[in-house]
């Protein structure tokens, strides 16, 4: 049986780390391989890794010098025919390997394939569903075109794949996922399934909340610009070893998981909205209110649910 490797890149998730490891552990039908990567822990992730006796799970040394390179020396001593990421503080939904296996084993003409996720908070309480579609297609064109789809992590991808694409670019500090999917479109075909695959953690510990806003802004632009460079010249400035510097003395507000909670349901709510279930839309937006109840834009939001009419109801 072919061998999946699963890299998990940690720093400083003695919190988390045991629920990744295990949901992984649990995923039936598949032989895998964990990698986890320790990038510096200060805290017990260490120990709470080694304590595991089960030869599937080994840790390494990681660089700390970002987490593409974390990823890129756990990918250096996978041995699997596929790979897989798994945040630190997030967890796989059961089986999800599996599925994905079979499929890229069906047909051999798909690089990755791709499942939706799921957001929650740091107690795992459900906040929505991220599903990039309701029926599965190819999503090859719309990485092409610039859109990531879905979290990296609810990707399963062929490890010749990576080995082409040579991993990730650590100068995409807490954006590589990103610039990852945009050129895995470049040299192969991926599939989505709308099968929930990854359940990704709100809180404000990780590098989505505590990195600048604005320093994320920078890298979307950027990573924008490579693609049409790629595929305008067939290379990229960073390819060329001449990327735009990072700017300095950036504002240092980063997203608030409490406010892209409310910010998730509200949009949730207005999706439901137009597809006609105005009830539903209602109920999801008072709880996006709720979620953070000092927000008069949100509650100005819910009356503008209330009054307009919906959508058609789709089927």
């Amino acid at each position: 049986m072919s061998l999946i490797s699963v890299v998990i890149p940690m720093r400083n998730a003695e919190r988390y780390i045991n629920a990744a490891i295990d949901s992984i552990l649990a995923q039936r039908g598949v032989e895998i391989e964990i990698v986890v990567v320790n990038d510096g822990s200060t805290d017990a992730s260490a120990e709470r890794v080694l304590a595991y006796k089960d030869p599937r799970v080994k840790m390494i040394a990681g660089p700390c010098k970002g987490i593409a390179s974390a990823l890129n020396a756990g990918l250096a001593v996978a041995s699997g025919d596929y790979f897989a990421r798994c945040d630190a503080d997030d967890i796989y939904s059961p089986d999800r390997l599996a599925w994905q296996q079979r499929y890229l084993e069906s047909h051999p003409d798909y690089g990755a394939v791709a499942g939706y996720f799921t957001l929650v908070n740091s107690q795992l309480e459900p906040v929505a569903d991220q599903q990039l579609s309701p029926t599965a297609k190819d999503i090859t064109q719309d990485l092409q075109n610039g859109a990531g789809v879905t979290h990296l992590c609810a990707f399963l991808v062929r490890m010749d794949v990576m080995r082409k694409l040579e991993g990730f670019r650590p100068y995409f500090v807490g954006t590589e996922d990103a610039d990852f999917q945009l050129r895995i479109g470049e040299v192969t075909k991926i599939w989505y399934e709308p099968k929930l695959s990854y359940v990704y953690r709100l809180h404000g510990e990780s590098i989505t909340h505590t990195q600048p806003t604005a320093e994320r802004e920078f890298f979307g632009r950027v990573m924008r610009e490579f693609q049409k460079q790629r595929r305008e010249t067939g290379m990229d400035d960073l390819q060329r070893g001449n990327p735009p510097p990072v700017p300095k003395n950036l504002i240092k507000s980063a997203m608030d998981p409490n406010h892209q909670i409310q910010q998730v349901l509200l949009g949730t709510a207005w999706q439901e909205h137009r597809v006609g279930k105005k009830l539903k839309a209602l109920a999801t937006g008072i709880r996006a209110c709720l979620s953070g109840p000092g927000n008069f834009a949100a509650w100005k939001s819910l009356g503008a649910l209330a009054i307009k009419r919906a959508g058609r109801a789709s089927g």
